[in-house]
């Protein structure tokens, strides 16, 4: 939701972010710092993940009436300017499956093949996403949805 255009930092290399983060809705959730990259696995059995929205469709169709039967209105989030949302139980998880937490350090693997043990970087990288998650005023569900402790 804090997104910010990266071409000023692109063209001139800036590299203004401490870090970035990336994923699926329903999948691991990963972020980098440049140098390694963590990717944190989703746990569906500890949360049940939601979509919040106003506007009753996915990225590319609509919510089926069986979804929509399960919707309820939830209260106001921050970045919806005190309206309040239809909150959709996500019925299936994205298809990749990352078993377990795992850590690659980009200098010495680029290509991601061999994780590293590291519990210091893995530490300061789920602080980092606790941190950006709350900044974005990501739901409570998930930090239990990716084994998270604010």
């Amino acid at each position: 939701m804090l997104g910010i255009s990266l071409l000023n930092e692109v063209r001139e290399e800036a590299g203004g972010h401490e870090y970035a983060i990336f994923g699926y809705h329903g999948g691991p959730v990963s972020i980098t710092d440049g140098r390694y990259v963590y990717m944190c696995a989703a746990h569906p059995q500890q949360a049940q993940l939601n979509e919040y929205t106003l506007f009753p469709t996915h990225m590319n169709t609509r919510f089926t009436v069986e979804e929509l039967k399960n919707a309820k209105m939830t209260e106001p989030m921050p970045f919806t300017k005190g309206c309040p949302v239809l909150k959709i139980p996500v019925r299936s998880h994205y298809a990749y499956k990352l078993q377990s937490d795992v850590l690659f350090d980009l200098k010495r693997d680029p290509g991601q093949n061999s994780p590293v043990e590291n519990e210091e970087e893995i530490k300061r990288f789920q602080r980092a996403l606790i941190d950006i998650m709350g900044q974005n005023d990501a739901p409570e569900e998930l930090y239990t949805y990716y084994g998270l402790t604010k």
